[in-house]
Parts: structure tokens; sequence; C-alpha cells
């Protein structure tokens, strides 16, 4: 344990004011596994699910625990608006709007949690949303020591590309409108396809927070809009202007909620007023697949994806810290302390055989 500390810096509201249960928050951080290094957490969610408010809340938790951890939102690595405005003109208009696969710097997301994870204490990139640009880079949030834990989330994280023959028919006005060839698409698509899964591969646990459907993004982002303008002071979209908006992201959001609850190591159901929906308690998977290894990277070398959903309050028994953590003061958070020796690192997906798994590893 390197020692408190807490960097999310100012994320944008999404209006989930009231945050998640800490017995919730607890079972997320619980979820992390105990090895020694930086640990990478991803929080999947539309956009307006409460991600953001779930990733501070967890880091609230794990600095109140002693660990040194940190946000991160995919929307931080924007590209920046001058980027994406040679991309709109030298590829398609609607890639002047921020979001879709293609218009984020994942070579500096890379390097940033390569950074972190080789213990250094590089600043974390930080984007405006009412400027539409990122921020200059003497204004990013530098930790004071290395950190134990990274949240990094993002309304599409751990989603994969779509087949081909599924762009061919627009799913809105907007792609029908604006994308009537299907060029803007299938850029996006051919880069998350190509371009993302090195960034997915960072993650050592992918929570999804699942909305009802895809119309309940349309409310939540619209209240999330109206928190940002007030908090800033600023004007931002209309609602008009927002719901063109979104309809930027419904193609990919709509195969997040076609793949990510099977593919995510845990899920958050939530109903229209973003509260957590009661359901079962217990992972379900098989008994020899259990949440040691991100589901997908399991999928994609070939083997079957393993699902946990979390209703209620999962039965997590094991301790978040090391013993050495406890030792200096620090809460324990549960009967069994996990000792300073650590599982060996996964093998790269595709590499040697299916890792070892159990219901009770964390």
């Amino acid at each position: 344990m390197r020692g408190r500390g807490r960097y999310c810096g100012a994320m944008d509201s999404d209006a989930h004011t009231a945050g998640f249960p800490a017995a919730r928050v607890r079972a997320v951080l619980a979820s992390v596994p105990a090895r020694p290094g930086l640990q990478v957490l991803g929080i999947s969610g539309l956009q307006g699910s409460g991600k953001s408010t779930l990733a501070a809340q967890v880091v609230a938790e794990a600095a109140a625990a002693g660990l040194s951890a940190a946000c991160l939102s995919l929307d931080d690595v924007y590209l920046d608006r001058a980027a994406r405005q040679r991309l709109a003109a030298g590829v398609h208009p609607l890639l002047a709007t921020r979001g879709p696969p293609g218009t984020h710097d994942l070579a500096l997301a890379l390097a940033t949690i390569d950074a972190l994870r080789a213990g250094r204490t590089v600043p974390l990139p930080r984007f405006d949303k009412l400027a539409d640009d990122r921020l200059p880079a003497e204004r990013w949030p530098r930790p004071q020591r290395p950190l134990d834990l990274l949240v990094l989330e993002g309304w599409c994280l751990g989603v994969p590309a779509e087949d081909n023959a599924a762009l061919v028919e627009p799913v809105n006005a907007l792609e029908a409108r604006e994308d009537p060839d299907g060029t803007w698409r299938r850029y996006c698509n051919t880069a998350l396809a190509r371009d993302y899964p090195a960034l997915w591969a960072r993650l050592d646990r992918l929570w999804f927070l699942q909305p009802p459907d895809f119309q309940a993004v349309y409310a939540w982002r619209w209240q999330q809009e109206q928190a940002l303008q007030a908090a800033s002071g600023r004007r931002g979209m209309d609602r008009p202007a927002l719901e063109r908006f979104v309809q930027h992201y419904e193609r990919v959001s709509r195969q997040a909620l076609r793949t990510l609850p099977g593919l995510a190591d845990a899920v958050l159901r939530l109903d229209h007023a973003r509260r957590v929906k009661e359901g079962l308690n217990n992972p379900l998977c098989r008994p020899d697949c259990g949440i040691v290894a991100p589901a997908w990277r399991r999928f994609r070398a070939g083997f079957r994806p393993c699902r946990a959903v979390f209703g209620g309050f999962p039965r997590l028994t094991d301790a978040l810290l090391p013993s050495s953590a406890t030792n200096a003061g620090a809460p324990s958070t549960g009967s069994t302390a996990r000792t300073a020796s650590a599982p060996a690192p996964r093998s790269s997906p595709g590499r040697g055989s299916a890792p070892s798994c159990s219901r009770t590893a964390a």
C-alpha cells in the first residue's frame, strides 16, 4: 500500500446526486484483484447512467481504506477539437462530434495508463465538455503518489464492434439523413474493432451499469446537461440539440446493451430512476469459471464468457487490502486478509490455457 490519496478532479455531473448504496460501492471495490502494482477497474455505462458518480464513490472508498486511487474518464481523452475538425474535413463531417469510436486519443490513454502502471505520477488528462476541447495540460491533476487503483469509466468501455452486415441499415434519423452511404458508421466500427481492444485489455475488472432500455438515455443525458450547465454557469445544448447529439451514440449504445451483460465481469441493472434493481446475488457462471479474468478476454481467446449479476449486495468475503495495509491502520473490509503474496499476472489472451477460476475469487 502506498498511502492515502484520491484524484478524481472536477468530473462532470451525471445528475445521480444520491449516489449508489455504500454496500454496492464496497462490492465494486472488493472485486478488484489484490495484486502488486496498479489495478485498473473499468465502469461502463451509457450516457447519464451514473458511471461518473460510481467511479467517484469507489475512489473515495478506496482512499478511506488507505489506497492511492484516481478516476479517468474515456471522455477525458477525446481528440481535441482541431483533430476532430481535420477528421471531419478528410473523412466525414459527423466526426467533428466527440464521443463515437474514432474520436478518442487512444495513444494518450494507453500512454497514461502504462505510465501509471509503471509507478510514475503522470498528469491525468481532462476534457472541458462545454468548451468542447481538451483542457491545457498544465490544468490536468497529477497524483502525488503512485496509484494503487485507477477507475476508468466510459460510455462504450468494453463494447465489441458490430458485424459489417449490421451497418447497412441506419438506426436513426441522424444516420439516415447525414450518413446515407454509411461512411461514418463504417469508420467508427472499424476503429472500434481495430484500435480499442488494446485499451480494453488494460482493464483488470469491468462492471456494466445496464439501463432498462435505450430510451432512458435521452432523459438521463438531459438531466446531466442541465446539471452541467447549472454547475458551470455556461450555456450548453438545448433539448433538440441534445437529442440529435445522443443519436451519434445510439448504434454503439445498442451494441453495448446486446453484448455487455454477457461480457462484463459484473452487471448492475438499473431502473428508469437509476436505482439498482433487486435480483440475484450470486455469479451466474459455471463452477470452474469465476471472475478471475475479464470475461471479454476469455471470450476473445475462445473461452465461454462468465457473468456476475449483482442485484442485492454480493457476499464477498475476501478483504480488499493486503495485510500491510491493515497493519498501517487501514480498516479491514472482510474476514480474510490478503497477504503480500499475490497471484501471478494473467497470461495474454490466446496464450496458454484458460485461467483457473472460482466463485470466491475477487
